[in-house]
C-alpha cells in the first residue's frame, strides 16, 4: 500500500542531470553493509560496462541511509550516479535493475520494471543454506509467481560480465523488455492490489464476529 517513489520521474531526471532518451540502469546491492560489501564493486563494474556498451544507458546505484561506497576504487564510484533516498523512484523509473535478493526484488517486480536478481554470500552459508533450503528460488517474485520471472545470478554466476550479458541483451530488445515486464504482472496479481491492511482487517473482524 505504501509502495510509491520518493518524487515524480521529471523531478528525479532532473536530479540526476539526464538527458531526454538517456535511460536507467537501476543498481540495488541491499540495505546492510555486508550485502554493499559483497555486491556493490560487481554491480558498479557491470553498469561501467553497460554504458560502455550501450550509449544513452546511466548506470545508478541507490544507496541505503548510513552507508557508504569509501574503500571503492574512485574511478568505479564515478562510473555510476549514486543516490540516497530515491531507492523507488530507482526501482520504478529505471529501464531495468539489478538487485540483490530481498525484499527490494519485490517492490521492483511490483514496479512492473524488468530486474536480474543477485546475491552473493560465504562459503560456509551457502554451504548451509544448500543443505536446509528445498525451494527452487530464492528471488521472492519468482516464489511469489511460482517460476522464475526474474533471472537469478548467485554465488560464482554473480560476475560483473554476467549482470552486463543478462541485462544489455534486455535493453538491446524492446519486445524482450515488454515481454520481461508482462511476466512480472503475476506476482502483483498473486499478491492482490492496495488495501492489504483494510482486507486483513475485515478477515480478523469476520473471524470475531
Amino acid at each position: 500500500d505504501e509502495l510509491a517513489p520518493e518524487t515524480d520521474e521529471a523531478t528525479f531526471r532532473a536530479e540526476l542531470g539526464l538527458a531526454p532518451g538517456q535511460r536507467v540502469v537501476g543498481l540495488l546491492p541491499g540495505s546492510r553493509k555486508g550485502e554493499l560489501k559483497a555486491h556493490a564493486a560487481t554491480l558498479l563494474e557491470a553498469g561501467r560496462q553497460l554504458a560502455a556498451a550501450h550509449p544513452g544507458v546511466v548506470p545508478v546505484l541507490a544507496l541505503a541511509h548510513g552507508l557508504s561506497l569509501d574503500g571503492l576504487p574512485r574511478e568505479l564510484v564515478a562510473s555510476a550516479r549514486v543516490v540516497t533516498g530515491r531507492t523507488h523512484a530507482v526501482q520504478a523509473y529505471a529501464t531495468c535493475c539489478a538487485v540483490a535478493s530481498g525484499t527490494a526484488t519485490l517492490e521492483t517486480a511490483l514496479f512492473g520494471t524488468p530486474l536480474a536478481i543477485v546475491y552473493r554470500v560465504g562459503w560456509l552459508n551457502h554451504a548451509i543454506a544448500k543443505r536446509v533450503l528445498t525451494l527452487p528460488h530464492i528471488g521472492l517474485p519468482n516464489i511469489v509467481a511460482g517460476g522464475e520471472v526474474a533471472p537469478e545470478l548467485l554465488q560464482q554466476g554473480f560476475t560483473a560480465q554476467a549482470v552486463a550479458t543478462l541485462l544489455g541483451a534486455w535493453l538491446g530488445d524492446p519486445e524482450e523488455l515488454a515481454r520481461r515486464r508482462e511476466a512480472l504482472g503475476v506476482v502483483r496479481k498473486r499478491l492482490g492490489g492496495p488495501g492489504a491492511s483494510r482486507r486483513a482487517a475485515e478477515l480478523v473482524w469476520e473471524r470475531l464476529s
